[in-house]
């Protein structure tokens, strides 16, 4: 089995983004108009962000501790069952 080295696939895979890149901008160009469907769906996104209700900075405060909070607990729940399993492994074994 013929490893390639890692600069060679990040080579190959630059190349193949560029080709990706241009087929599509190709398929664009040749079903004609794609500045006007682009600048269409650029008002598009702006009509849709405008539609969105964004939270207060209270409400966002709350959300990020409520997510800090949860992050902690899970990681001493983790910590705890990693802790526990160490101990029956050496145990056993």
């Amino acid at each position: 089995m013929c490893v390639m080295p890692l600069v060679a696939v990040s080579a190959m895979f630059g190349w193949g983004l560029l080709i990706a890149v241009v087929v599509v901008l190709l398929v664009l160009a040749v079903r004609g108009n794609w500045f006007v469907r682009i600048n269409a769906f650029l008002a598009d996104v702006r009509a849709e962000l405008r539609k969105v209700s964004w939270p207060s900075k209270a409400e966002l405060w709350n959300a990020t501790g409520v997510v800090i909070v949860a992050t902690a607990l899970m990681t001493l729940f983790v910590v705890f069952v990693d802790f526990v399993f160490d101990k029956l492994v050496r145990l056993i074994f």
